[in-house]
């Protein structure tokens, strides 16, 4: 997933210095830069400013880093703050102690300078974000608030729904754009083509949140508007056609929902239908792109009944005459197998996490 928010910064002229397993890092960047970022950038879950990036050998001396540092301007006008941790990798402590430390590092800097640190654990005016990945560590300060996915405002809630970093992540994944062309016959709430419309027309992320950026509330914004989007990708037909089906008589009235509430509706054709036969698939429509989130298996008694889904889903994507099919499951194996059987090729694989599910994006290619 990485590589891919790479290249979606790319295409917006941001070229990152580092590369993480959790995100990548931007060098001498703005406000302008910090408001566009969270804004724009589809692939990211939050924009954060790096404040320390170092290495260390225990707690005591991880506070004396932060302790360090000046974090004054941060805290003016009484702001409250929290931490956060991730931990990934073998130490002598948790997870808790390590956001213990950061935060008593945070504390006893700010003090020095003659703030009395607040905390605030559930919403905290400045959420700190630190990350131990093996011996590195990273301290960041959000400036995002609730993460893109978890902020998404929509009316009908699919049981399951797939973030929307990773909606978009597929997108870029496939060749979307370039036919003017989506269907996803499995649309569940309609996730994947709002995330389409979105991205095609470059609209603002604040317009889909359902709380404000963090950034609004930090002492150091400045007054700004909303900037327009200048992302490179080409469409050059245009989003002509967005088809979504599903077999649930709900999930559809929910994806209906979910874009007329963007007044998206009209934009889009809904059906609903079995997957493995697509019966209201024209039989000369040509099918250039199916993007798809597919059951996982999780929620049902028998996996296998999920195996069998796949291989007859395959063979009638290449029935049908899609010429790319890019999917996201956790079930690789059983993906992979169906989709080689019925006449295509693997063409990536791309590892991702699903909210601590090891998942994976798969493009496949349809053998002519």
């Amino acid at each position: 997933m990485e590589n891919t928010l790479k290249t979606e910064l790319q295409l917006h002229g941001y070229n990152s210095s580092k590369q993480l397993d959790y995100g990548c890092i931007l060098q001498s960047m703005t406000f302008e830069d910090v408001v566009y970022l969270n804004q724009h950038i589809h692939c990211a879950e939050s924009v954060e400013i790096v404040l320390l990036e170092d290495e260390f050998t225990s707690l005591e001396e991880l506070r004396d880093k932060i302790n360090k540092f000046s974090l004054a301007e941060y805290f003016q006008d009484e702001r409250t703050f929290g931490v956060r941790s991730l931990r990934k990798g073998r130490h002598e402590f948790n997870q808790v102690n390590l956001s213990q430390a950061v935060a008593a590092g945070i504390s006893r800097a700010i003090v020095a300078e003659g703030i009395k640190p607040k905390a605030n654990l559930k919403h905290p005016d400045l959420l700190f974000q630190s990350r131990l990945h093996d011996l590195h560590f990273l301290l960041s300060l959000n400036t995002t608030g609730d993460f893109q996915s978890d902020a998404a405002s929509l009316p009908y809630q699919h049981q399951a729904p797939i973030k929307r970093s990773l909606a978009a992540g597929l997108l870029f994944n496939s060749n979307y754009n370039k036919s003017g062309f989506l269907f996803d016959p499995m649309c569940g709430g309609g996730t994947i083509a709002l995330e389409a419309f979105y991205i095609q027309e470059q609209i603002a992320i604040s317009s889909i949140r359902s709380t404000p950026f963090a950034y609004e509330n930090h002492h150091y914004k400045q007054d700004h508007e909303i900037p327009k989007g200048r992302s490179k990708l080409e469409f050059p037909n245009g989003l002509e056609e967005v088809i979504l089906g599903d077999s649930s008589r709900n999930k559809i009235r929910g994806a209906i929902e979910n874009l007329a509430h963007y007044n998206m509706k009209e934009r889009a054709r809904f059906y609903r239908g079995n997957s493995i036969k697509m019966g209201y698939l024209a039989e000369d429509k040509a099918v250039p792109s199916i993007v798809v989130n597919p059951p996982y298996g999780i929620r049902v008694k028998n996996p296998k009944d999920v195996d069998d889904l796949y291989v007859d889903f395959a063979k009638k994507c290449f029935n049908i005459g899609a010429e790319e099919v890019m999917a996201i499951t956790p079930r690789k194996r059983a993906w992979l197998q169906s989709f080689e059987d019925a006449s295509y090729n693997i063409e990536s694989i791309t590892a991702v996490d699903f909210a601590g599910l090891p998942t994976s994006f798969i493009k496949a290619k349809r053998i002519n």
